[in-house]
């Protein structure tokens, strides 16, 4: 049954597995392990740790053109991936114990740019750079679990983390969480509307 309140939607989206450089997971599943705990690796601490997925608008500003005094609106000749206002998604993460989720994404983004400045080439664009094809989906969920619609950003890399900042004038623990922006050159969507199914009696259900 339809149901006018969104409130019980769901979302789903997560880093894929291949999504951290071999020698991150390596040293980060050491600290994991003798940490202890629910985790044993540390792809399921930060997916674990995902808040917020933020995704770009999508618009576009028609044509305007003047003739005889007439003001005449056009659409603009755009492909459907010239719509979106920003490549880029924003992920909001939860700090997690000993700011681990923060630093570990940090070191990753930080090899990553190391990387590729050092194999960087004049003229060469960002996807030709990284050469790691990284996908990122997110699927929104009706109430039953069933996806509705699925957006996959396509050669995803990571373009900025925030500051941190530490203070004793906090007296009590805050749910504190931090913000990492994505670039992708790509992206493609799914819409999977329910499919009305009669019984033998011919009730839609």
């Amino acid at each position: 049954m339809l149901q006018n309140n969104p409130k019980q939607n769901l979302f789903g989206f997560q880093l894929p597995p291949d999504f951290f450089l071999p020698e991150i997971v390596d040293k980060y599943n050491k600290v994991i392990k003798a940490m202890g705990g629910t985790f044993d690796n540390i792809e399921d601490v930060i997916n674990e740790s995902i808040q917020e997925v933020r995704i770009p608008s999508l618009g576009y500003e028609l044509i305007r053109q003047f003739d005889t005094g007439l003001q005449n609106q056009s659409l603009p000749d755009l492909q459907i991936k010239d719509l979106v206002d920003q490549n880029q998604i924003t992920v909001v993460f939860r700090h997690t114990d000993g700011y681990l989720s923060y630093f570990c994404l940090l070191e990753h983004f930080y090899r990553l740019f190391q990387h590729a400045r050092d194999n960087s080439v004049v003229g060469q664009s960002v996807k030709e750079t990284i050469k790691r094809k990284i996908d990122l989906p997110l699927i929104l969920l009706q109430r039953n679990g069933n996806p509705i619609f699925i957006a996959i950003y396509k050669w995803v890399f990571m373009l900025s983390m925030p500051a941190l900042t530490f203070t004793y004038a906090t007296q009590n623990r805050e749910y504190i969480t931090f913000e990492v922006n994505f670039g992708f050159y790509e992206f493609s969507t799914k819409v999977n509307l329910p499919k009305i199914v009669a019984d033998p009696d011919g009730n839609k259900k």
